[in-house]
């Protein structure tokens, strides 16, 4: 099961990396659930597909295009966690800007269920109870 939940993330990467949250969303569940980094000031637990689209088109119009991608992955059976590295485009600017960050991923029945965002490799993989 880890595998076909891995593919579905990567499907759903593809996807966000084509056309954004719209895109995307069609591999997360209708109740499909996004947390801001805990780092954030002011996080955010984002609930339903739409809010949640709604929510990262919000973050992507500050910060410009976003184009990301999987530099590494750990997965055990409902859970999977990715490493990512990326590239914003500033809104306004058009200033390229490197990012990296890490998602903990739970999937089930084929789709997304929800996504926890973290600033570092380490926070994620601790958060989801595979630290090295």
């Amino acid at each position: 099961m880890s595998e076909e939940n891995v593919e579905i993330v990567r499907r759903a990467y593809e996807a966000w990396n084509q056309g954004g949250a719209e895109s995307a969303k069609r591999f997360w569940a209708e109740d499909y659930e996004f947390h801001d980094p805990p780092d954030f000031p002011d996080p955010r637990v984002v609930r339903g597909r739409d809010a949640v689209a709604a929510h990262l088109k919000d973050q992507t119009s500050v910060l410009g295009d976003l184009k990301v991608a999987i530099v590494d992955v750990r997965a055990r059976d409902e859970t999977v966690v990715v490493r990512l590295e990326g590239t914003a485009h500033g809104a306004e600017s058009g200033v390229e800007v490197p990012a990296e960050a890490a998602q903990v991923f739970g999937v089930a029945a084929g789709r997304l269920q929800c996504a926890r965002m973290f600033l570092t490799w380490e926070e994620a993989l601790e958060a989801a109870g595979l630290s090295e």
